[in-house]
């Protein structure tokens, strides 16, 4: 969960944003409500109230009009760039990782919990941050003292 839910998700959300606008971003990631319940129901993984749907159904239409400038068919013939594509898919590993929280173990404490994920995440992120320190010299590390 800490590799999906916070290496892969924030991974993807930078990639992305050399690409696409903070706006694009922002608004694809406010999707993830609605994805969210569309994958509960798709795959009867928890409960899905009728308030669910109709607050993911108001976050989803409303994003799609503000995308859309509220023309639909610009969603047809807008120019979509991979980026786009890859925060759609972000949004629902967002979306099923939120899902399996709710499925921790209740005898771990939602602290450990976090803990757990960040070490599983600091791990996953390690290599590419060391390879963009130590080879790209991108990350900016100053080891000198």
């Amino acid at each position: 969960m800490g590799i999906t839910g916070q290496a892969l998700y924030t991974a993807v959300v930078y990639q992305a944003a050399h690409s696409v606008s903070s706006m694009n971003i922002a608004l694809i990631c406010a999707m993830s409500p609605g994805i969210t319940v569309l994958i509960s129901m798709a795959f009867k993984l928890e409960e899905v109230t009728q308030y669910k749907v109709i607050g993911s159904l108001m976050a989803f239409i409303g994003a799609l009009i503000v995308i859309s400038e509220a023309n639909f068919t610009n969603l047809i013939t807008m120019n979509w760039k991979v980026a786009d594509l890859m925060l759609l898919a972000n949004a629902a590993i967002w979306s099923i990782w939120t899902i399996y929280l709710k499925r921790a173990p209740k005898n771990v404490s939602m602290r450990s919990t976090l803990y757990i994920m960040t070490i599983f995440c600091t791990c996953a992120l390690l290599p590419f941050y060391l390879y963009e320190t130590l080879i790209l010299d991108k990350a900016g590390l100053n080891l000198k003292m």
